[in-house]
């Protein structure tokens, strides 16, 4: 079983117990994020996903590729959802947010200076068979080359890892829409030369992904 990442910073305690002195988290309370089984060091079998409160969202055999569970307030019996990540939201987002590599990008890329907030819109198919399907750039706004290509090979990459929509029991196909955004932050630091207080203010770009039907 894998969990959530804890929001907070937890201390180490030691803990006294009849075969002596061990180190255990204070208050742990891990919410779970999957659980499954491996075989020879694959995903095999049915895996359950959790969202961030720790409740079962689905439940997805690896082995015949079919979502065998899906949390609806009407449905429970698999026959009505939307095309989704096999891992769920939250790993949704920490899988594109890792494939993009932004941090990355950036140590590649040598002008920044000319860079300026903007975005990149892509619509893209789930096929009835879970694949990426007419792929193509609905806003562009931010010009640079090596982005928009980090971007296009992040959203192909979800080859293998996405369902397909369902509707009355029949596979479909689905549009999604993904949206890398480019914005700017700024920093003040100030330091002190004798009685002279000066400030230097820099600019620092972060990436927002965002994910719509």
């Amino acid at each position: 079983m894998l969990y959530y990442p804890e929001r907070y910073e937890k201390d180490l305690i030691e803990v006294k117990t009849n075969e002596g002195i061990s180190i255990q988290v204070d208050d742990a309370n891990p919410v779970a994020c999957k659980s499954g089984k491996y075989k020879n060091d694959t995903i095999a079998g049915i895996w359950q996903y959790y969202d961030e409160t720790g409740e079962l969202t689905h439940s997805y055999d690896h082995d015949s590729g079919a979502v065998t569970f899906m949390r609806s307030q009407n449905n429970q019996n698999c026959e009505n959802f939307n095309a989704g990540f096999i891992e769920g939201d939250y790993l949704f987002r920490q899988y594109l947010s890792d494939t993009f590599d932004f941090e990355g990008l950036m140590n590649s890329i040598n002008t920044k200076i000319h860079l300026e907030p903007g975005k990149l819109t892509f619509k893209f198919t789930v096929t009835e068979n879970g694949l990426i399907d007419d792929l193509h750039c609905t806003e562009q706004t931010i010009s640079n080359k090596k982005m928009y290509a980090r971007a296009t090979e992040t959203i192909q990459s979800l080859n293998g890892h996405l369902y397909p929509k369902k509707l009355n029991g029949t596979y479909q196909s689905e549009v999604k829409t993904i949206t890398f955004a480019l914005d700017t932050e700024s920093n003040t630091s100030w330091s002190n030369s004798g009685r002279v207080r000066s400030s230097e203010t820099s600019m620092n770009f972060y990436l927002k992904i965002s994910i719509d039907n």
